[in-house]
């Protein structure tokens, strides 16, 4: 959803219900392979207290402004420790920055296709990518070596997904050619084109990275998928170019501290491009150079969202082929 939260019409199409309603119901569309069937959504939510005090209550729908939809406490939420009545309370699971409500009707309706919020924990963003946009073609690329010089693109395989079960976000089996590498020079170029003709594209470290130590003192977190905002290659102020990508952590927090994170030195030795590009602001929202987000990260994902978005022809699309390899991951 942080990958969509650029894409503001997309997250409509989403939507049957256009229009705010009187008793709270709406219906989720149906665009997915494994998104098949329609979902009645209700505008209640799950929520606990603002400092994590175990509270019961509930959230509700205030009025529809236009372009957005805005919250209101439906009723007071009570806590369970002191048997007192409180008003503040938040939602338990996923929560927008501001005021959308899109963001808790959306983890609503793919918590009632799996079957419960529970199965929501872990999973990837190339599952979530194929339930929110209905391309089933997602292409990802792995890192190979510890110096981050050649990855693998790999292609998510549709019939292996279904035979495995539609309904599991951990679901991801994977197939790919072994001639089918890339050098880290190129990655620069590959995420531009996508991101340039709409697409959508998310990245992670994953869990053995033998870099886990430095990612820890990085302020990044391992396990843990980043969306993929822009990729530039920006002047300096003294005219030396750099090729930077920004990245937003979907807790709209907790954010890089290295080279071209905020508030560090290299900005303020570039005023002219720090005045182009960067706000200095507490939302997730950072960047990084390419050189240091390639050796830190070992998995991204690509997704179109417009028919303009091609995928390559050589795919795998039934899993491994002769000299190939195939692998659930």
């Amino acid at each position: 959803m942080s990958c969509l939260a650029e894409h503001p019409k997309h997250i409509k199409k989403l939507f049957k219900t256009k229009e705010i309603t009187d008793d709270g119901r709406y219906e989720a569309g149906a665009l997915g392979h494994l998104w098949d069937s329609r979902l009645i959504l209700w505008s209640w939510f799950n929520c606990r207290g603002h400092h994590g005090s175990a509270r019961s209550g509930s959230l509700t729908l205030k009025q529809w402004s236009g372009n957005s939809w805005s919250l209101m406490s439906s009723m007071a939420a009570r806590d369970q420790r002191t048997d007192r009545w409180m008003d503040r309370k938040v939602p338990t699971y996923t929560r927008p920055l501001g005021e959308e409500i899109w963001v808790l009707l959306l983890e609503k309706a793919v918590a009632k296709f799996c079957g419960s919020y529970a199965t929501l924990s872990g999973g990837g963003t190339d599952w979530a990518f194929q339930i929110f946009t209905g391309y089933t073609k997602i292409v990802a690329y792995w890192k190979l070596d510890d110096d981050a010089s050649t990855w693998r693109r790999c292609f998510l395989n549709r019939e292996k997904q279904l035979q495995n079960g539609a309904k599991n976000p951990l679901n991801n089996w994977y197939g790919w050619k072994n001639s089918d590498v890339h050098p880290k020079g190129s990655l620069f170029g590959i995420l531009q084109e996508h991101l340039t003709k709409g697409g959508i594209a998310s990245c992670i470290i994953s869990g053995n990275s033998v870099n886990q130590a430095e990612v820890k003192n990085s302020g990044l977190y391992v396990k843990h998928y980043y969306s993929i905002l822009q990729v530039r290659e920006e002047e300096k102020d003294d005219e030396t170019k750099i090729q930077l990508i920004l990245l937003r952590n979907p807790w709209g927090e907790l954010e890089w501290n290295g080279p071209w994170s905020d508030g560090c030195d290299q900005w303020n030795a570039n005023p002219k491009m720090k005045g182009r590009i960067h706000t200095n602001r507490n939302d997730g929202i950072f960047w990084m150079s390419i050189e240091d987000w390639a050796q830190l990260y070992t998995k991204f994902q690509l997704c179109p969202l417009e028919d303009v978005v091609h995928l390559p022809e050589e795919e795998v699309s039934s899993g491994a082929a002769a000299g190939d390899a195939a692998a659930f991951l």
